[in-house]
């Protein structure tokens, strides 16, 4: 999926081949825009890496952490964080290897905080993300623990990249966003045309498009023993 393809989709359905109303960097700048948004409403760009700028280092004693100044893969100039997967504490230095013995942190609200039973310092049980701050409980009791972190966040792409790299791969967003692409691209468009109705339509396709996805990516469903079940077809009587 490129810049130029989603941009000739979108000049097909504006009936449009060539610039007349619409100019290319016009069309580039609403599949910015339309990246953007399709990516907000669903939280289905998922980012991880083993880097350790995905790893909030925690203090011995403190609960509370900054997370515009500790979780910084997401706050850079590029993406900007949406929704916490999963958090592994780990009790030591954080590398590859240490993952393999990391613990899996309870995701719970910030205002069950008050209402926990152990107060003691101690392996972290608990974590809760709330006002730009990231939290865990009980504080915990070690000088070199970590938490690991995957997420989903915001690619943000500039005008200027898709200009630059039009017939090259848009690595930051994931194929199943072209549809959205090509939807809010539309309403953008027909927004500019005074034609809201019809940019209202483009927006109500790109939201249903985008929930199936997240329905798909995002809230999955765990397999049960029940699921695999089924009776051994392969024995004859």
């Amino acid at each position: 999926m490129t810049a130029a393809t989603i941009k000739n989709e979108i000049r097909q359905l504006l009936g449009e081949i060539q610039e007349m109303q619409w100019t290319d960097a016009q069309i580039l700048q609403y599949i910015q825009l339309a990246s953007a948004e399709a990516q907000k409403i669903s939280s289905c760009c998922e980012v991880y890496t083993s880097s350790a700028s995905y790893d909030i280092p925690l203090t011995q004693t403190q609960c509370e952490y900054s997370i515009a100044a500790d979780y910084p893969f997401v706050f850079d100039a590029d993406k900007y964080p949406l929704k916490i997967y999963s958090a592994t504490y780990i009790a030591t230095d954080y590398n590859a290897a240490s993952m393999a013995t990391g613990k899996g942190l309870l995701r719970i609200q910030p205002k069950q905080f008050g209402h926990l039973p152990q107060n003691a310092e101690g392996e972290p049980v608990y974590y809760a993300e709330f006002a730009q701050k990231f939290w865990v409980w009980p504080a915990p009791d070690e000088t070199t623990a970590h938490v690991h972190l995957k997420a989903s966040a915001i690619n943000h792409i500039t005008v200027a990249d898709l200009e630059a790299h039009e017939d090259d791969d848009l690595e930051e967003v994931p194929e199943a966003f072209r549809n959205s692409l090509i939807q809010g691209g539309m309403m953008y468009a027909k927004i500019k045309d005074g034609k809201h109705a019809q940019a209202a339509m483009y927006f109500q396709q790109m939201v249903q498009a985008v929930w199936f996805l997240r329905q798909d990516v995002v809230e999955r469903q765990m397999d049960s023993l029940d699921m695999f079940m089924l009776p051994d077809k392969t024995v004859t009587v």
